[in-house]
């Protein structure tokens, strides 16, 4: 991970926690259009040689939108499957598997300085081991999750552009033993603007923050 940004990343949400209680910070979001292309796959279609088997070793010419760097080679770096390949995807009919450590998809994005974004994703293993580990990078920034099961589980971040185009990045960067490859769909981008909360939640978040203070004083 990268701890020197010219972009402020945050999680989606923050928890605070003290003596077993637990608080949601509640962010109000408004998201709006998504900015990444095909971030679903499903502008390709699976095609030979092993359209039978249901995928494809894809580079950045057969795969819309999206720049591959292919590391274990050759012509390796991501796989276009379905569920004839015998895993699950994550919505629709295709999803994207990264084949060896190294292996990347990367899309530029134009961005607006100033303007929070939310990058959401989401990400399992191929199903044995199941398990597998990911780079996401944003801009200069790099973010490792781990894909845990075959189970897609989504994952997003908070993020401020600081450039006119910002890189979106995903690398498999798990090089222990064999078949950890993560599996990524439903890949997205969206502005987002903050929401006034609702008066009634911020009245209880206060009166359970209280309740909090009078119950620390008294322990």
């Amino acid at each position: 991970m990268n701890p020197s940004s010219n972009s402020l990343v945050t999680h989606r949400a923050r928890k605070m926690a003290k003596g077993g209680l637990v608080l949601g910070l509640l962010l109000g979001l408004n998201a709006h259009a998504n900015i990444i292309l095909n971030g679903d796959f499903e502008a390709d279609t699976v095609s030979d040689p092993n359209a039978g088997s249901g995928y494809q070793y894809v580079q950045s010419a057969d795969l819309t939108g999206w720049t591959v760097t292919d590391v274990s080679g050759p012509n390796r770096g991501a796989v276009l499957f379905n569920s004839t390949y015998g895993q699950g995807v994550g919505g629709g009919v295709n999803s994207l598997q990264l084949e060896d450590y190294g292996d990347a998809i990367s899309q530029v994005i134009g961005t607006t300085i100033g303007q929070l974004y939310e990058l959401s994703f989401d990400l399992s293993a191929y199903s044995s081991p199941g398990t597998a580990t990911l780079s996401v990078g944003i801009g200069v920034d790099s973010f490792l999750f781990t894909g845990t099961s075959p189970a897609y589980v989504t994952h997003s971040l908070l993020f401020t552009a600081s450039a006119t185009s910002t890189t979106i990045r995903f690398t498999h960067i798990d090089g222990v033993g064999s078949d950890r490859y993560p599996h990524l769909d439903n890949i997205s981008v969206n502005e987002v603007s903050s929401v006034p909360v609702p008066a009634g939640y911020a009245l209880l978040l206060g009166g359970l923050a209280l309740l909090r203070i009078r119950h620390s004083q008294r322990s």
